[in-house]
């Protein structure tokens, strides 16, 4: 089509002006922005770093937290020192059996939802893993 010819009209022929324009994107606001689990978004807040009041000091919320904590238990709000006594026995109990998290055992996960999902107990085995391996072959050659 030339640019003396004007611009036809109808089935599969959109009006120009509706078209994309060249250069542009078909989407110029994006996807929407994915939402973030209520765990990641508390790490981030507690990770943010906030003045202290009558200083000009920064600390990151979960010190400026434990500090006004502090200043309650020392108070004798009787709340906060049950609160305190629980977490002091707590993170002693902790140090004194070295607890540390179970490891999970990812491909046992893997194993019982791809049964359940294919009722079929085997295959796991026969087709998933062999993937999974290919691609950590895959991976250790780069």
């Amino acid at each position: 089509m030339s640019e003396m010819s004007p611009h036809k009209k109808g089935y599969m022929k959109p009006p120009r002006s509706s078209q994309f324009k060249k250069g542009q994107s078909g989407n110029p606001k994006g996807g929407p922005k994915a939402v973030s689990a209520p765990d990641e978004i508390l790490l981030k807040v507690l990770a943010r770093r906030v003045k202290v009041a009558g200083s000009k000091k920064k600390v990151t919320m979960r010190e400026a937290i434990f500090r006004k904590f502090r200043e309650i238990v020392l108070t004798g709000d009787r709340q906060a020192l049950k609160l305190a006594e629980m977490i002091t026995n707590a993170s002693a109990e902790a140090a004194q059996n070295n607890l540390q998290p179970k490891p999970i055992d990812f491909e046992a996960a893997h194993r019982r939802i791809w049964s359940r999902l294919t009722n079929d107990d085997d295959y796991y085995d026969r087709k998933v893993k062999p993937v999974i391996q290919g691609r950590r072959g895959a991976d250790d050659e780069r």
